[in-house]
C-alpha cells in the first residue's frame, strides 16, 4: 500500500492510526494544498496492537499552524482482536487559518486532559483563495512576454 505524502503512522495508546483523505478524488492530488473554509473528509484506520478487551476512546482534532487545536469527534472502539483494523470516516470542520494544519489523535483517559499529547496522523497545508488567482495572473503575464519577445526577435 503506497503512502500518501501528509500521511503518518503513529502508535496511539494499544492502536496504531493513521489517516487518508476520505475521498479518492483528493488521494489522486495529495500534493495541492486545501483551500481557506474547504470542509476536508478523513478516514482514520485504528488497527490494534493487542487484543481490546474494553472499548476505548480516542479525541480527533485538527490542529492548525497558530496552534489552535478543533476538535472534531470522540471516536468509540469496542473490543477488536489483535491486527483488527476498523475505519471511521472524520471531519467537515471549515478550515479557518492558513499553512500547515494537522489531523491530530489521542487517546481519551481518565484524569488526563484530551489531545494534551496528541499524535499528528495526516499533514497537509491549507492556503488562501487568492493565491490562485495571483499564479494564473502570473502564468497569463510570463505566457504574454514571452510571445512579444518572440514576435520582437522574428
Amino acid at each position: 500500500m503506497m503512502l500518501l505524502s501528509g500521511e503518518r503512522t503513529r502508535d496511539v495508546g494499544i492502536c496504531r492510526v493513521t489517516a487518508k483523505p476520505a475521498s479518492w478524488m483528493r488521494r489522486i492530488i495529495d500534493i495541492f494544498p486545501y483551500w481557506q473554509g474547504q470542509r476536508p473528509k478523513f478516514k482514520l484506520y485504528f488497527t490494534a496492537l493487542t487484543k481490546l478487551t474494553i472499548s476505548s476512546k480516542y479525541s480527533v482534532a485538527i490542529q492548525f499552524s497558530n496552534g489552535d487545536k478543533t476538535p472534531i469527534t470522540t471516536v468509540l472502539l469496542q473490543k477488536l482482536k489483535k491486527g483488527a483494523t476498523e475505519s471511521f470516516t472524520v471531519g467537515n470542520i471549515p478550515l479557518v487559518y492558513t499553512g500547515d494544519s494537522f489531523l491530530i489523535v489521542d487517546e481519551e483517559l481518565p484524569n488526563k486532559r484530551p489531545l494534551l499529547d496528541a499524535q499528528t496522523v495526516y499533514m497537509f497545508h491549507t492556503t488562501n483563495r487568492s493565491w490562485l488567482s495571483l499564479t494564473i495572473l502570473a502564468g497569463l503575464l510570463a505566457g504574454i512576454i514571452a510571445a512579444l519577445g518572440n514576435w520582437l526577435i522574428d
